[in-house]
């Protein structure tokens, strides 16, 4: 009876070690977090997509930035390493970043497209429909794929 436990326990344990390594390398792993202040100091002249999250991060909210970020750099990844597009996120409950949760209009975990290129007077967008899509991977892609898309469209 005592070994019939020991074992269960066991593998409890491996399951759960082996999902938090999973968990760890292909979602919160995935992204470089990277502060606001230093996005709002540099004078990068491209589009910028930036993921905006809040401290409590959920698996829905994990899921839509892995599933942005690879929508990103899958099918954009010549404008990045070109330097006309680039990938940020950001947490909008630092001290530091509030400004932008206003700028934005952001509440929850947002995807936001900022257009800083010379007479673009820094047009952005929300992508809101995220958060309906989360669970339609193929069309959140295609989604945040085309909203991208028609800003480097744009002259």
């Amino acid at each position: 009876m005592k070994s019939k436990t020991i074992y269960t326990v066991v593998l409890a344990l491996f399951v759960v070690v082996s999902v938090s390594h999973f968990v760890y390398n292909n979602v919160l792993k995935s992204t470089e977090p990277v502060s606001v202040v230093e996005i709002a100091a540099d004078s990068f002249d491209g589009i910028t997509v930036y993921y905006f999250h809040n401290s409590k991060r959920c698996p829905t909210c994990t899921k839509i930035e892995k599933l942005s970020y690879t929508a990103v750099h899958e099918k954009f990844a010549d404008e990045i390493a070109s330097g006309k597009l680039r990938w940020k996120i950001a947490n909008i409950e630092e001290p530091e970043n509030l400004q932008f949760a206003e700028k934005y209009d952001l509440i929850v975990q947002s995807l936001v497209i900022v257009d800083n290129r010379p007479n673009q007077n820094g047009n952005w967008s929300n992508l809101e429909k995220i958060w309906d899509l989360v669970w339609d991977e193929e069309q959140f892609t295609d989604y945040v794929q085309a909203g991208i898309a028609a800003y480097l469209e744009r002259n």
